[in-house]
Formats: structure tokens, C-alpha cells, sequence
């Protein structure tokens, strides 16, 4: 395989192409998603493209960009109408190793969001194969080279460009669409859009995964049905709350469906807790989901003099005398 710094060494020609004439989108050789910046924009109308792409001259005429997508995609934005591209053809070079060229150019200046690892993976897996891309490819993408991952990928490469979009953003995580996997490819996408749409954190959204289909399986109801009850379907149209709001009392909702034994527990002793009368900057909790046998006592002070005072104030309590957990003791 020819060494892609030997295209540095070689002086090739600069045909100006036209850009509407390129395949800006899906090309064997594209791994790069979405819009370009704002900066990568502003960029260009500034100073112009000063690295420019490159291009693979086809025997039967026209070109197949080969790296600069982005750059073109910009420069489409603006206006212009051509652009300036550095022609690999002289080079010779296989589908291969154009696609180790491109990913090696790409990788040198900017990691890649999941969905472009997705692109590339499935372009490799197709000249390459299943074998050599694990062992040749996933590493250079700063992967493992494990079978299930690839197969992630390339299954969010054919996924709907809804799903792309939100990962590609930063709004959906990778590790999220890889645990909706084994949901069907209808489900999956519900899923996927209703935790981007509430913008989750990513551990949040591991969860939600995980309860749906938990309540799923123990109710014998389907997720889409879950998401469907009426109680979801209320917090989200509660125009009184915000969007961290909903989510927040949609993912208890579900921590309910799923555990309504611990979801009562959590609340009664939220309600032993608020009865103790606790003095400012001191906060008690139990353990997650009361798995384990130890509270936990914060206390939050400015000065000895007034952790004294609090220490001499919660020593009286009676209330957290009787502390314990909720099914082992009577409330104060």
C-alpha cells in the first residue's frame, strides 16, 4: 500500500472543479456528517481554503472528492462556485487506500463524531473486510477492536438521519443507541428521539433505556405503550414546567413504573426527613435504591463555634433519633 505521505511529495495537478458537479453527501468516500461550522466558514470567507481538497480524477470524467468535504460544503454556502482541488489520480491509488488517505487526513487535524467513524467503518468493511478493519481500522479510530462495536457502527450507519443528527450534536450518545439496539427498529427510534427531544444527560439516558424496558418486560406492554400513558403524555405538555424539569419528573415516573416499592419508600422518608425539623446546611440521605444500611449525614458549616451549635441542636433531635429506614421504624 503506497505511503499517503508520498501525495505530499509529488507535485499533482490543481484542477478547479465545480463544486455542484461533486457528491457532497453519501460518496464511497465520505466520513464527514453534517453542516460545516460557523468558524470553518467564517474562515474561509476570511482567507479562503488554504488546504485544498483532494479529488480523484475518474477515467470516464468528473472527480470523487476524496477529503475537504466540509471545506466544499462551506464554500457552497458562500457562493462560490469552484474550488481549487488537489487530483490524486496520477497517484493510482485503490479504493483502499484512497480511504486510508482520507481517514489519515482527517484524523490529523480533528476527531471524528461517532456518526463519521460509522461512515468510514462501513467504507472500510467494504473494500477492507470485517477481519482487516478490526484489526487494522477500529484501533486507528480509537476503538476497540471488538466485533459487537463494529457491529454498532455500522448499524448506526444505517440509521435514521434523525438519530445521526442528534449524536452528530451531541444531544444523543453513541453508548445510549448502542444499548437500544436489541429494541425493534420502530421502538428504537421512538426511544432514541424522546430522550434527544429532553435532552438527557448521557447517564440519565442509559437509564431511561433501562427502565423502559424493564417496565416493559415485567407489564408485558410495549415501550411505544409506555412512553404512550397518560401520565408521560401530562408532564410533557405541562407548560409550567421547563425542559430539565420534565425530564427530571418523567425519569421518577419511571423509577416508579419500575420499583413502586422503593419509589414509596424514597418518599416516606423524604417525609421522616422534613419532619425532623433539620438546622440549615445539614442534609441526610439513604442509600441509592436502599441498597446497603448506612445513611449519610452532610453537614455544611462556616466556623467551629457553629458546627457546635448544630451538633448541640441535632443531639436533641428526636427526630433523628428515630431516623432509620422507612419499613424498620415509625415516623416522629
Amino acid at each position: 500500500m503506497k505511503n499517503p505521505v508520498h501525495i505530499l511529495e509529488t507535485e499533482l495537478p490543481l484542477p478547479r472543479v465545480r463544486i455542484r458537479e461533486l457528491d457532497l453527501e453519501g460518496g464511497p468516500l465520505c466520513a464527514s456528517f453534517g453542516s460545516p461550522g460557523a468558524r470553518l466558514i467564517e474562515s474561509i470567507r476570511e482567507v479562503g481554503v488554504l488546504n485544498p481538497p483532494l479529488v480523484a480524477g475518474r477515467p470516464e470524467g468528473g472527480f470523487a472528492v476524496v477529503c475537504g468535504f466540509k471545506r466544499l460544503r462551506a464554500l457552497l454556502s458562500l457562493g462560490e462556485e469552484s474550488c481549487a482541488c488537489r487530483d490524486l489520480a496520477p497517484l493510482a491509488l485503490s479504493p483502499l487506500e484512497l480511504l486510508r488517505t482520507a481517514l489519515l487526513e482527517n484524523l490529523a487535524v480533528r476527531e471524528l463524531c461517532p456518526v463519521e467513524k460509522a461512515m468510514a467503518l462501513a467504507r472500510l468493511v467494504k473494500v477492507a473486510g470485517m477481519d482487516e478493519t478490526l484489526k487494522s481500522y477500529m484501533p486507528t479510530l480509537g476503538l476497540p477492536a471488538r466485533r459487537d462495536t463494529l457491529n454498532a457502527y455500522l448499524a448506526l450507519e444505517g440509521a435514521e438521519f434523525e438519530t445521526k443528527d442528534a449524536i452528530s450534536r451531541g444531544g444523543l450518545s453513541f453508548k445510549a443507541f448502542q444499548s437500544a439496539l436489541d429494541l425493534s427498529k420502530d421502538e428504537r427510534g421512538q426511544v432514541l428521539a424522546f430522550l434527544a427531544g429532553l435532552k438527557y444527560s448521557f447517564n440519565n439516558q442509559l437509564q431511561v433505556i433501562e427502565l423502559l424496558k424493564d417496565i416493559s418486560e415485567d407489564n408485558g406492554m410495549s415501550i411505544a405503550d409506555v412512553l404512550d400513558t397518560p401520565e408521560i403524555g401530562s408532564l410533557l405538555g405541562d407548560g409550567s414546567l421547563n425542559q430539565p424539569q420534565k425530564s427530571s419528573r418523567i425519569l421518577d415516573h419511571l423509577r416508579t413504573l419500575r420499583s413502586p416499592a422503593i419509589s414509596r419508600a424514597e418518599k416516606d422518608f423524604e417525609r421522616m426527613v422534613a419532619a425532623c425539623g433539620l438546622p440549615k446546611g445539614v442534609r441526610i440521605d439513604h442509600p441509592p435504591y436502599f441498597e446497603g444500611a448506612d445513611l449519610r449525614m452532610e453537614i455544611r458549616f462556616r466556623s467551629g463555634p457553629e458546627l457546635v451549635d448544630t451538633l448541640s441542636s441535632l443531639s436533641g433531635n428526636r427526630g433523628v433519633s428515630a431516623l432509620g429506614m422507612p419499613w424498620e421504624v415509625d415516623e416522629p
